[in-house]
């Protein structure tokens, strides 16, 4: 079972890497569509674009290196990468709703909060993704590594 469980939590990881990444790409070849000011991206906003469009490839091989399968890196170098994209993520999001609540219940009234709100969580559901693949990563691989010399079979 628990292999099974790391390949799940591996794939939501990256599909939630992927589905990150599109929207960055999309805005990266001139696209406004979502935008808050509906102008194209420039300067160090489009910098940062480029930087989430990395991280976002960056994000989804980390998450396929962590398939219960022969890793291409060492196990704790994956497990320090898994969580810290979840801790990273996951901070981020929880700050970002924070601070959308807050202003949504002190009357802001630009009509901001809903899409910070929402973006925010997105963030925050990547980092819970990465925080369970890489403790259904360390369950897969621990019980591979208590059994030298065996390949974990394929659930």
């Amino acid at each position: 079972m628990s292999a099974r469980a790391a390949r799940t939590a591996a794939y939501a990881a990256c599909a939630w890497s992927v589905l990150f990444l599109v929207p960055h790409v999309y805005w990266a070849a001139g696209g406004t569509g979502g935008l808050p000011d509906g102008d194209a991206l420039e300067g160090l906003v489009a910098a940062i674009n480029y930087a989430a469009i990395a991280l976002s490839v960056a994000a989804a091989a980390l998450a396929l290196s962590l398939l219960p399968q022969r890793p291409p890196a060492p196990r704790r170098l994956l497990l320090a990468g898994a969580w810290s994209a979840s801790l990273l993520l996951g901070v981020r999001g929880a700050g970002g709703l924070l601070q959308g609540l807050i202003d949504a219940l002190g009357g802001s009234d630009d009509g901001s909060e809903t899409f910070v709100i929402a973006f925010e969580g997105l963030f925050l559901l990547g980092g819970i993704l990465f925080g369970l693949a890489a403790v259904q990563y360390r369950r897969a691989s621990a019980s591979a590594h208590d059994r030298p010399g065996k390949r974990q079979p394929d659930v």
